[in-house]
C-alpha cells in the first residue's frame, strides 16, 4: 500500500528524516528545511533565518536529536533549534548520500565507488565499504544493516557494515527514490514528479511492504 503526500510549496526535494512523527525534508532549490505531516500534509519551514545555507544540501540524517547535513563535498550538523550548520569533515568528492548510526557517519561518495566510514567522535576515517552498485546511491539504516539504494541500477542493497559484506540483495529493480528511510513497518521516500512511483520488494523480507511518499511537483 502507497500513502502520497505534497509538502506545500517544495519545489525540489532531497533527504529524508524522521523526528517525532513529522517528516523533515529539505527543498534543495529554495533551501528550505522542511518539517511535514505525513497524514495532513501540515509544512512548516523550521530554518527561515538559515535558509541559504541549506541550497544544494544533498542529504540529511537525524541522530541523537543531532541533524546531519551533506552539502557539496562536506558534512555538517546541527541541532534541531537553531539549525547554524556547523563544520563536521570535507571529503576529497561530493557526499550524495548520508546514513548515522552507532557512532559512525556513513557518506557515499559515488565518484570514487565507495562509502566513507567516519568516526563521530574523532571525524576521522574508520574503513571504507566498496559501493555495490554503479550509480549514486542512498542510504539508510534498518535492523543494524546498512541499505543502499542504486539509482542507476535501480536496486537495492543490504550491507553489514561491520564484517564490510553484502548480506542481502540485489533486490528486484524498481525505481529509486531520491532519499529513503525506514521507520517501524513502514518504508518512506521522497521523490519528484508522478512518472515515479514505489514499490514493494518482497525478496528482501526485512525491508516493510508499506511506503509512504513526499512528491515535489
Amino acid at each position: 500500500m502507497t500513502h502520497t503526500f505534497y509538502p506545500l510549496g517544495a519545489y525540489a526535494l532531497r533527504g529524508l528524516a524522521w523526528h517525532g512523527d513529522r517528516a523533515i525534508l529539505v527543498d534543495t532549490y529554495r533551501g528550505h528545511l522542511l518539517s511535514v505531516d505525513p497524514a495532513t500534509e501540515d509544512t512548516r519551514v523550521l530554518n527561515r533565518h538559515q535558509r541559504a545555507a541549506f541550497v544544494d544540501v544533498t542529504d540529511v540524517a537525524i541522530d541523537d536529536g543531532i541533524l546531519w547535513v551533506a552539502r557539496h563535498n562536506a558534512i555538517l550538523y546541527t541541532s534541531l533549534e537553531d539549525f547554524y550548520l556547523y563544520p563536521f569533515v570535507e571529503l576529497p568528492v561530493e557526499v550524495f548520500g548520508l546514513a548515522v548510526a552507532a557512532g559512525a557517519v556513513y557518506a557515499s561518495l559515488p565518484e570514487e565507488g565507495y562509502i566513507a566510514v567516519l568516526g563521530r567522535a574523532t571525524r576521522g576515517p574508520l574503513r571504507r565499504l566498496p559501493l555495490p552498485g554503479a550509480g549514486e546511491a542512498t542510504l539508510t539504516f534498518h535492523h543494524e544493516k546498512l541499505w543502499v539504494a542504486d539509482r542507476l541500477e535501480e536496486t537495492v542493497y543490504g550491507l553489514d557494515p561491520k564484517p564490510e559484506r553484502l548480506s542481502s540483495g540485489p533486490s528486484r529493480r524498481l525505481p529509486i527514490p531520491g532519499a529513503w528511510l525506514f521507520g517501524g513497518t513502514i518504508c518512506m521516500c521522497c521523490m519528484r514528479g508522478m512518472s515515479t512511483t514505489c514499490g514493494t520488494t518482497p525478496t528482501i523480507p526485512t525491508i516493510p511492504t508499506r511506503w509512504t511518499c513526499a512528491i515535489a511537483p
